[in-house]
């Protein structure tokens, strides 16, 4: 007998902030999930998400940082969360 929860398994997810096409075919249903949900979470937490005593990020810096989570988040939920840590690059003057 099937229950409810097998019912939505295989039910398309809706790429609801535009990841680019690539990467979002590339990952699976929980991870696409994962995405939108993680996403959704930080922008509307994010007192919960820094500390007490910083001051609210810009909304664009926000959103980057939110996006990055999410799709960190997504990575790893794929197996596809890259062993390596890039460095970051020297900006020009």
């Amino acid at each position: 007998m099937k229950t409810v929860s097998t019912l939505k398994m295989h039910t398309e997810v809706k790429n609801l902030s535009r990841v680019p096409a690539k990467a979002w075919n590339a990952w699976g249903e929980t991870a696409r999930r994962t995405f939108n949900r993680v996403y959704d979470f930080m922008m509307n937490n994010q007192k919960l998400m820094t500390h007490p005593g910083q001051p609210a990020f810009k909304p664009a810096h926000w959103k980057t940082i939110a996006w990055n989570a999410a799709w960190i988040a997504a990575d790893a939920v794929d197996g596809s969360l890259p062993v390596a840590v890039v460095t970051e690059r020297k900006r020009a003057a």
